[in-house]
């Protein structure tokens, strides 16, 4: 069941990315890691490089665990990109921000900062950490850190709870507060996790010379298809605020399946649709998925757009082109190997429908109906797995006006049961996990 594309670790155990970057072509992957067992534990920072974001090398574990805390979920930003103060004595390297946890009671996260060459080959943690001390004992972690060209300083965006925290500094040593992020949702009852690793960009929208900014959150638990998964907002930002351009109630999923949690964006994607890479789990069940040796993997990157529609400014998402290719493409409904790429254009009469069927299996995993109109109904489904409890089945329903009169877009991944399809042009996404019998079974779409 090891995934061939989608990352995973040679051994142990893995969770959300961290540090996503490219320097000099280079995508350098950190995540989080306990190298010495099959669940959650002593976090670390694994590091894993490629240059066509399909064939990944593992590459020495980057930070490790000591007194000052486990090092818990970061980002990473080249020096050279603003300002940076000459305590880090960072040249042209890179800085690598992250938490440094440790266990309570009560439980104390601070923000620090490590250094490393620019070919991320040496790591060595700031002297003077922490850099952004915690406010107290509460949820305060993850900090995303980008140059705000327009100010002039670094902003750092961090948990803080059910909300997001805003910081800023001229030399990324000295933070000070900015302005939160909360948007009504202290109350437990629709999301009673915390938001966790937030991250903050800007993007063109498509066909105009308008930009909006992008804040994700990670919800922790409470997604739509039950567990955690990743949120989006969009909004505009000034260096100090970030204001909703939606009402405060309006959910947007990154993703709509199970497995999809924690993206994070790389840096030094500069004049280039971002780029973003998520963790392909559910702390639902993480800690129990059939595995040997290793446990979990990441979710194929996405590059991002941002497009209008009838429903307003969404997110528009691809898997990266280099990433994509290495799939084959599915001819006929037997595949070669439990690798494949399966695209497909229905041409949907009012009224129609759509199952997609994988692994030789007669439940379907999609349904599409075409409610009338442009108006399209998805359903996802899996199937509860025998052996697991934890892993029971489940059934997610969406719906949307599509963009394209009378046609609706299916762009599958199978990698080995882990499945990404792309929806409507990529205008929404479904990511599942599956434990199938005969992962290079028969794919059925009856229509």
């Amino acid at each position: 069941m090891r995934p061939q594309f989608h990352f995973s670790p040679q051994s142990g155990w893995i969770n959300d990315p961290n540090g996503a970057i490219r320097v000099d072509g280079v995508y350098h992957l950190f995540y989080q890691a306990n190298p010495h067992g099959l669940v959650h534990g002593p976090m670390h920072w694994g590091h894993a490089t490629s240059t066509d974001l399909a064939n990944w090398a593992e590459q020495p574990i980057a930070l490790y665990p000591e007194a000052s805390g486990q090092c818990f979920s970061g980002s990473a930003v080249l020096a050279g990109d603003g300002a940076v103060a000459p305590e880090f004595g960072a040249g042209d390297g890179v800085l690598l921000f992250y938490t440094a946890h440790r266990d309570g009671p009560p439980s104390i996260e601070d923000q620090a900062v490590a250094v490393a060459d620019r070919g991320m080959t040496r790591f060595a943690k700031f002297a003077g950490n922490p850099v952004l001390p915690t406010p107290g004992p509460r949820d305060f972690r993850d900090p995303k850190v980008i140059w705000h060209e327009a100010t002039q300083r670094w902003i750092m965006v961090v948990t803080h709870g059910q909300s997001i925290g805003f910081y800023s500094s001229p030399d990324a040593l000295n933070w000070q507060f900015e302005s939160e992020f909360a948007e009504g949702r202290h109350d437990p009852a629709p999301n009673p996790g915390p938001w966790e690793c937030p991250d903050l960009f800007p993007m063109r929208v498509q066909g105009t010379g308008e930009t909006a900014w992008i804040l994700v959150v990670g919800l922790g638990r409470g997604h739509i298809s039950g567990g955690s998964g990743t949120h989006y907002f969009v909004g505009d930002f000034d260096g100090h605020t970030f204001r909703n351009r939606n009402v405060a109630d309006l959910e947007l999923f990154m993703d709509w399946g199970r497995d999809y949690y924690a993206a994070q964006s790389f840096s030094g994607m500069a004049g280039e649709d971002p780029l973003a890479i998520a963790w392909m789990s559910n702390w639902m069940y993480a800690n129990h998925t059939p595995s040997e040796g290793f446990r979990g993997s990441m979710n194929l990157p996405r590059r991002l757009q941002l497009a209008g529609g009838p429903e307003g400014l969404r997110l528009v998402q691809y898997v990266d082109p280099s990433a994509a290719r290495q799939f084959p493409e599915l001819a006929g409904g037997v595949p070669a190997s439990a690798v494949y790429r399966l695209r497909h254009r229905w041409v949907a009469p009012a009224g129609g429908r759509l199952a997609l069927a994988l692994f030789g299996e007669a439940d379907p995993v999609l349904v599409v109906e075409r409610k009338g109109g442009d108006r399209y109904e998805v359903t996802m489904l899996r199937q509860a797995h025998p052996a697991i409890e934890v892993i029971r089945g489940y059934e997610t329903h969406f719906s949307f006006e599509a963009v394209v009169d009378g046609a609706f877009d299916l762009d599958v991944f199978v990698d080995n049961g882990l499945v990404e399809i792309g929806c409507a042009g990529g205008r929404h996404w479904v990511s599942n996990l599956y434990f199938p019998t005969d992962p290079a079974g028969t794919v059925t779409i009856t229509s």
